[in-house]
């Protein structure tokens, strides 16, 4: 680990950045692929610390329908599998 970031985190802040470029280019394909490994923090975290804008938020912005409900339907799936399995982990 160095300057406080690991390898995971590393790897969420790359397809964080991947997932937002794949949606502002219109990318359906790339986007299924990076929202097959995401995370739910990966869907809902911010561009950077100087952009506080979500994958979700860009995608509103392009009016990309797809993208929105897309997003929304992984979001809830992530949350609901998180939850689902924390109460069985007890």
């Amino acid at each position: 680990m160095k300057n406080g970031i690991n390898k995971k985190s590393l790897q969420s802040i790359l397809c964080l950045q991947l997932l937002i470029d794949a949606i502002a280019r219109g990318e359906l394909s790339q986007v299924i692929l990076l929202l097959a490994d995401s995370t739910p923090e990966d869907v809902s975290a911010y561009y950077s610390n100087n952009d506080k804008r979500t994958a979700l938020h860009i995608a509103a912005q392009k009016k990309n329908a797809i993208f929105v409900q897309l997003l929304l339907w992984v979001s809830f799936y992530l949350c609901l599998l998180h939850l689902i399995l924390s109460y069985f982990a007890e």
